[in-house]
């Protein structure tokens, strides 16, 4: 995907994919990069930081069973700290 061609500032989209994903949020060099929300075809949502087109830094992913996850990704991965709320309200 090509709509952007910052060489150094972050340029904020809103970004519709073919398979019904949507992204909205900051790129950089076309990529996600910054603070954006990513909704997924499934419900699913990642709200927080990310690196290269990966989730990186803090972040909330919720899936759409009402089960979420509230901590740090490393390249797109669960990482560091963080806490898991079942939909039911109990934490781990």
């Amino acid at each position: 995907m090509s709509f952007c061609h910052s060489k150094s500032r972050f340029v904020k989209a809103l970004v519709r994919y073919a398979n019904g994903d949507v992204y909205q949020g900051l790129w950089k060099f076309n990529l996600q990069d910054g603070e954006g929300k990513y909704r997924y075809a499934n419900g699913d949502v990642y709200q927080g930081l990310w690196k290269f087109n990966l989730q990186d830094g803090e972040g909330k992913y919720r899936c759409c069973n009402g089960n979420e996850h509230v901590g740090e990704w490393k390249h797109g991965v669960i990482s560091g700290k963080g806490v898991l709320v079942w939909a039911n309200g109990k934490r781990y």
